[in-house]
């Protein structure tokens, strides 16, 4: 067969995609595009090999090159056709496509060109560039991120685009912006320039929106935000807020945004060098790339949560952006920003930590590692989390355990249900744990043990620790002995309604922390090791750190003594409370899949 369209299965217009490379090696011809890479094993081919892509970039369609091949090639350029197709190397085009003489240019359209091909196949390219061909383009704000902005969508090819000059702080000036687009644009483009604030008739009718401003007004971004969010349009929001040059993630319904970053983002730091025409310029073109990249659907999921920062220094960084909990948002998971170690599989804390990574963001993190300095951190591991909360204070967590990992679980723990306390109800408390099952049954217990039922029926008596079998609890009581001569008592409490117990830790009269759970042994075992966790936070917290954190149990009396009636509740260990229950999970924070947050209430 002499027909290279018959034989590969197709005919018309193909090229090689932009990033696709091939080279002489020493066992052949190298193709190389990734996982998809081969070899042809025959250093000798290399000239028609780079003659038959030359022919194809070209533009020659793959039936004529057939055509004109000599005898002796006829079987190898058809086999050769067929390797690149089966390898996803070649893109098919239309007469609508740009000569390809036009993509080996370094502009806008052709890079912009380069991308869409590398991700669209057949009439799906065609449409987009058709989409974007016809679509109506408004770039708003001032200086040099407006400048950037709307320069790059016009030498992407932009047909039709209205630039808004706001004016204000920027240090541009609008004839740079308008010599700088009208330069850039493509032959036959409709450019408009209007001075002032755009009326929402004007952003409304666009088919996508770019606001970018050296210093953002945060009243104008929040427009253009508001008519992307209702309208369901692509674009981008991009500016300095606070100092910080920043574009926003993604605009669409239900997602962070311009709200979120408002609530977290801290003012930079004075001392801190400033923007110079340079970054500001890259920020506009951030945004332009952001636009870009919705407005064809690409990496939606990639980008969601995050916002890439501009540095003085030039550098782009990405910041993962969370809820404050202000208002509800449809659920995402921010991507992995750490490969998962393939020789072994990872420990509780490991994978809190990770998926709790977002939230740990260095610029807009609602929770920040603590600094241990003035902790004491033995004979106790301890985990500070400092919480960042929406309009408080900066507050710390700690964690104890006897080794970082207990630590670590409860510092996570402790501090993300700190964040969710604002959006729990009057008399209950938020419940953090790694599984759903542990979740469940702490939460079911911390609600029996508030419940009117609990404080009427419930008993109580000082446990003999020496009975305990459980090693921790032994453990803790010996570490309580190197830091205070006070002899520990634990008062238990319990009820008939099941394995729901309370306890508190005493040491020479005075109550050190408390602890409920559905085991006895865990209950006590808390209670001492936060006990024990109060010597070592006395110096950084002053006294009374568990006290403060914790609520009072029903009763709490430091009278008596241990006796044999701790043990009744043992027989109830194991036994499921009898109160119906309802749990509810706090979502407005979006955490992640494996950290359980909410609490229960009991059914009348």
């Amino acid at each position: 067969m002499t027909d290279l369209a018959l034989q590969a299965g197709a005919t018309g217009r193909y090229k090689l995609k932009s990033y696709v490379y091939f080279g002489e090696t020493e066992d052949g011809v190298w193709f190389e595009a990734g996982d998809k890479s081969f070899v042809l094993k025959d250093r000798k081919l290399y000239p028609l090999v780079e003659r038959f892509v030359d022919l194809i970039d070209s533009g020659t369609p793959v039936e004529e090159i057939a055509a004109r091949a000599p005898a002796k090639l006829q079987g190898f350029f058809p086999k050769l056709f067929e390797s690149l197709l089966r390898h996803d190397m070649v893109l098919a085009v239309d007469d609508e496509y740009p000569h390809p003489a036009a993509l080996t240019e370094h502009t806008g359209t052709a890079e912009l060109f380069k991308v869409l091909e590398d991700r669209l196949h057949g009439t799906a390219l065609s449409a987009a560039v058709r989409r974007w061909q016809d679509a109506h383009v408004v770039a708003v704000g001032s200086g040099y991120a407006l400048k950037a902005a709307a320069t790059a969508l016009a030498a992407a090819g932009c047909q039709a685009l209205r630039v808004q000059w706001q004016g204000g702080a920027g240090r541009a000036t609008f004839a740079e912006v308008e010599a700088a687009v009208q330069a850039a644009a493509a032959p036959g483009a409709v450019l408009c320039f209007q001075v002032g604030v755009p009326d929402a008739s004007l952003l409304g009718d666009a088919d996508l929106i770019v606001y970018a401003s050296d210093v953002a007004d945060v009243s104008l971004a929040r427009a253009c935000d508001d008519v992307l969010r209702q309208n369901g349009r692509p674009g981008a929001i991009a500016g300095g807020f606070r100092g910080h040059a920043c574009v926003l993630p993604p605009v669409e319904a239900g997602r962070v945004g311009l709200d979120e970053l408002l609530e977290w983002l801290p003012s930079s730091d004075p001392a801190a060098a400033s923007h110079s025409p340079a970054s500001l310029a890259i920020l506009g073109c951030v945004a332009a790339q952001t636009a870009l990249f919705q407005f064809f659907g690409f990496d939606a999921d990639k980008r969601r949560g995050v916002v890439p920062v501009v540095t003085p220094e030039l550098h782009v960084v990405p910041h993962a952006l969370v809820p404050t909990g202000a208002r509800p948002l449809l659920p995402f998971e921010h991507a992995p920003q750490y490969q998962m170690p393939e020789a072994r599989s990872l420990e509780t804390f490991e994978l809190l930590k990770l998926a709790l990574a977002p939230w740990f963001d260095g610029l807009l993190g609602a929770l920040l590692v603590g600094a241990d300095d003035g902790i004491q951190q033995m004979p106790l591991l301890q985990y500070p989390v400092q919480v960042r909360r929406p309009g408080q204070e900066l507050e710390t967590v700690v964690g104890w355990g006897l080794d970082l990992g207990q630590a670590g679980i409860r510092g996570l723990c402790d501090a993300v249900a700190l964040l969710a306390a604002a959006h729990t109800p009057v008399g209950a408390r938020a419940v953090v744990a790694a599984d759903e099952d542990t979740w469940r049954r702490r939460a079911l217990a911390d609600a029996v043990v508030r419940s009117a039922a609990f404080l009427a029926s419930h008993a109580s008596g000082w446990v003999e620790l020496d009975a305990l079998t459980e090693p921790s609890a032994g453990v803790l009581r010996r570490l309580l002995r190197y830091h205070s001569r006070e002899q520990a008592k634990v008062r238990l409490h319990w009820s008939d309604v099941g394995a729901v117990f309370g306890a508190e830790a005493w040491l020479g009269g005075q109550l050190v922390s408390t602890a409920v759970g559905d085991t006895v042994a865990g209950v006590v075992t808390e209670a001492l090791g936060r006990a024990c966790s109060n010597f070592q936070l006395s110096a950084a917290f002053g006294d009374g750190y568990w006290t403060r954190r914790l609520d009072p149990l029903p009763a709490a009396t430091a009278q008596g003594e241990p006796d044999d009636h701790w043990r009744a509740a043992l027989a109830l260990e194991g036994v499921a409370p009898s109160a119906a229950a309802t749990w509810h999970r706090i979502e407005v924070l979006g955490l992640p899949p494996n950290v359980h947050c909410g609490y229960a209430t009991l059914n009348d």
